[in-house]
């Protein structure tokens, strides 16, 4: 019954949402507030349609998600207030065809693989990601009023952080549980959706100078609230990492027309960190020391297995088959003994592995070719020569571009260790991200670089 209300609320919300974003631009905003917010609830409110729950792959069925819903509608609304023309004749963002290319070999390796269904579940979750990346990076470089939609996906990311805090703190400190994994499936998630939203919100709030105190208070208390779920996940690396990067974020505010806020806010990040620290310290410190090996050698058994299947498989043994595989292929089962006795093997927790596994070396050396051509426009942008006039007109733009790249080598090195990107809030969450950061800088060369005016050259009255 869920799936056939889900399925309605979508099918009828798609129209609605387009009829009335594309009368008002305030809807509009709101939508796509609501299109970056909901990545957070994803797998709370998605639907797996044909699915097996059961099965401990990285995907378990034909997935939707109100992410969609709002993608569509928005879309929608697109075509009804003008025809699909780009301002200039790029027409897809950087990566995009790479990544087409790689999920043209993992269609190969989907259709030689022990179970092909699972591997379309995979496929299907990657047509949604580019259709995402597309939209989201598209929207961004022709909305004729840019607060509409930079204002609108900014506020979705910040309610999307509130959300993961507000239901990581009930976790630990109401509920008690010991790692809380907030409105995902698994803790881990939570660094990596937290490092590619954090950094980013929070060099947007700092180098926004005219934002109102309310909107502030609410965009930093996002950021220290999922900050405290990234303790409470207990997670060593994703700590690190996140404090990083928002660290980062913090110094670039703060080295270009820094602000009272941004001192500010320094001074509190700095005593909340310390104050923070000296709180989990006790209980990181057993989790090093008492951590069980069993933990890092089933790791390293599943690395070894991912190692040989693709070795052996030049596309490798099949998107999302890669726990069905280990679990039915004797050769691949035997290299767990740490875990032999669960009936169904899980996936191999490094990512790159993990992919190289899946599609073979000749996929991971395209994802990884993916990765860096979303980069190319960013750093780009901010090794550019510009004259002292063309520097302030892009206000705060390069301090956010930067925390945005710091946010997502934060997730790369984060990939060794965990396989959670190809869960769908932290996928759908990097592709949403990385396009709009991409249009920013697009639009910014395309306007001679004062297009962005009211959506980033606000820096000009300090408080």
């Amino acid at each position: 019954m869920k799936y056939f209300i889900f399925l309605g609320i979508v099918l009828s919300g798609i129209p609605i949402i387009g009829m009335l974003s594309a009368r008002n631009a305030t809807i509009r905003s709101l939508c796509w507030m609501a299109l970056t917010g909901c990545i957070a609830i994803g797998d709370m409110s998605g639907v797996n349609f044909v699915s097996n729950e059961s099965y401990r792959g990285t995907d378990r069925g034909f997935e939707l998600t109100f992410t969609d819903m709002f993608a569509f509608g928005l879309l929608l609304s697109r075509s009804m207030r003008a025809p699909l023309v780009e301002a200039s004749r790029k027409t897809v963002p950087s990566g995009f065809l790479v990544f087409c290319l790689f999920l043209g070999l993992g269609l190969i390796g989907v259709m030689t693989s022990l179970m092909p269904l699972y591997g379309f579940f995979t496929i299907w979750k990657m047509l949604r990601m580019l259709f995402l990346y597309w939209l989201v990076w598209s929207a961004g470089r022709v909305e004729a009023d840019p607060q509409v939609f930079y204002e609108g996906v900014v506020r979705g990311l910040i309610l999307g952080l509130m959300v993961v805090g507000i239901m990581g703190a009930k976790q630990k400190f109401v509920d008690h549980m010991y790692r809380v994994n907030s409105t995902f499936d698994h803790s881990n998630s939570i660094p990596l959706y937290v490092n590619l939203a954090a950094a980013p919100v929070f060099a947007w709030i700092l180098g926004d100078h005219k934002m109102g105190r309310i909107e502030f208070f609410l965009g930093f208390g996002a950021v220290g609230a999922a900050l405290v779920a990234v303790l409470a996940t207990q997670s060593r690396l994703g700590i690190l990492l996140a404090g990083v990067s928002v660290f980062a974020s913090l110094l670039v505010s703060n080295g270009r027309e820094a602000s009272k806020r941004s001192r500010a806010a320094a001074v509190v990040f700095v005593m909340a960190s310390v104050i923070g620290g000296i709180m989990v310290s006790d209980t990181l410190i057993d989790r090093v020391k008492n951590a069980p090996e069993s933990s890092a050698e089933a790791r390293d058994e599943f690395n070894v297995a991912a190692k040989l299947m693709a070795t052996e498989h030049f596309f490798g043994v099949g998107l999302n088959n890669f726990s069905y595989t280990m679990t039915n292929v004797e050769k691949y089962r035997a290299q767990v003994e740490v875990m032999a006795d669960e009936e169904q093997s899980g996936v191999a927790h490094h990512l790159y592995l993990l992919t190289a596994a899946e599609t073979g070396y000749i996929g991971l050396i395209v994802l990884v070719l993916f990765f860096a051509m979303v980069q190319v426009p960013l750093i780009g942008f901010l090794l550019k020569k510009r004259t002292k006039a063309q520097k302030a007109a892009l206000g705060f733009l390069p301090q956010v571009v930067i925390a945005t790249l710091a946010g997502q080598y934060a997730l790369f090195v984060s990939c060794f260790f965990e396989w959670a990107f190809r869960i769908t809030p932290v996928t759908s969450q990097y592709f949403a991200v990385s396009a709009i950061m991409a249009a920013a800088v697009s639009r910014s060369e395309m306007s001679g670089e004062s297009g962005l005016g009211l959506a980033f050259n606000r820096n000009k009255v300090a408080s």
